[in-house]
């Protein structure tokens, strides 16, 4: 019989997870999200933003005119796989993504935004856009300094909010007494939790 607590390790897992939110040095500070494009599966590294509980939904930031919010658009399924080497532990979620443009929510993180990293959401380009030449696709007057506050809020159409919730967790922990593996299902009103082999 084991000796670990089933719902302890799922706990331990979660907290990790909003470790990343507050603390940029985390492992789970940068995630990475996969969707599903028309020539087969993408994925990238965005930056956690946000986790809640209850039900759990996780969010990020990204750029309106993003591949992904169009690959969003067609198909709604989506993964997240955040891993932190400290503690060895890693998550793989797969669920479905919404597109967050207005509320409450949206608002919050758009006031919590740094002046420089807004400049992200003022570029003259869409990223991904085919350039001939290099180009940073900041605007040339922010290329050395941050745009001001008032600036800073004419971004704010150029910034999308995913709302990711997850139908399922696979959750590994590396430990050399024996690994440890979880998985959680989130479809039902209550998260199942149930043990896997490492």
């Amino acid at each position: 019989m084991s000796a670990l607590n089933l719902k302890d390790i799922y706990n331990s897992f979660l907290k990790e997870l909003t470790a990343g939110v507050k603390n940029r040095d985390h492992g789970m500070h940068i995630i990475q999200f996969g969707t599903i494009s028309s020539s087969g599966p993408e994925i990238r590294s965005v930056v956690l933003r946000r986790v809640h509980f209850d039900p759990l939904k996780i969010f990020f930031h990204t750029h309106a005119d993003s591949p992904k919010i169009k690959e969003l658009l067609v198909d709604p399924r989506s993964s997240i796989h955040a891993y932190d080497k400290t503690q060895k532990k890693q998550l793989r979620f797969s669920g479905v993504s919404t597109l967050v443009t207005s509320g409450s929510i949206y608002e919050e993180q758009t006031r919590k935004m740094t002046a420089s990293a807004s400049r992200c959401y003022l570029s003259p380009y869409a990223p991904s856009t085919l350039l001939n030449d290099y180009h940073p696709n900041l605007p040339d007057i922010y290329m050395n300094k941050a745009p001001t506050q008032d600036e800073k809020l004419s971004q704010y159409p150029k910034m999308t909010l995913i709302e990711f919730a997850p139908h399922t967790l696979d959750a590994l922990w590396l430990r050399a007494e024996g690994h440890v593996r979880l998985k959680a299902n989130f479809r039902e009103k209550e998260v199942s939790l149930s043990w896997l082999a490492p």
